[in-house]
């Protein structure tokens, strides 16, 4: 018959692709800076680098997921390519496929990497820094 694969393993590669080009993209060229302009992750402090290390992986890694986990749901992707699908692409039950990875794309990339994104914020405690607690709007730095 010739070279075929699973639309679900298909999928699955695509994601991981993508999501390997976006964080070897924000080490690298940064074609996408989002604001954000450093140019290494690498500080004096480890904790300091952990966090930014961890968290611009974690930041593509929503970048791709999001944008996947919302493609995975849209009827119109889902009839296009059940209709017009090549010989070599096996599609069993389209919806049940994308039902099932959208929900271990949503808990295990995004859930995940945002809990670890968000909880990053805390790891400079493990060197015993203290931790200030901000009761007003405005940032010890700016000007009152």
């Amino acid at each position: 018959m010739g070279f075929q694969i699973k639309y679900k393993t298909l999928m699955l590669s695509i994601i991981i692709g993508f999501s390997i080009i976006f964080i070897i993209d924000r080490f690298t060229y940064n074609v996408w800076p989002l604001y954000f302009t450093k140019a290494t992750p690498i500080e004096k402090d480890w904790t300091a680098t952990t966090f930014f290390i961890v968290g611009w992986i974690c930041g593509r890694e929503l970048i791709v997921s999001s944008s996947f986990i919302w493609l995975l749901q849209c009827r119109c992707l889902m009839n296009w390519i059940f209709e017009n699908k090549p010989n070599w692409l096996i599609v069993d039950d389209i919806m049940i496929e994308n039902n099932h990875m959208h929900y271990h794309l949503g808990w295990a990339a995004i859930a995940l990497p945002m809990v670890v994104h968000t909880w990053l914020v805390f790891l400079p405690l493990v060197q015993g820094v203290p931790l200030s607690v901000i009761t007003t709007w405005w940032r010890p730095i700016d000007e009152t």
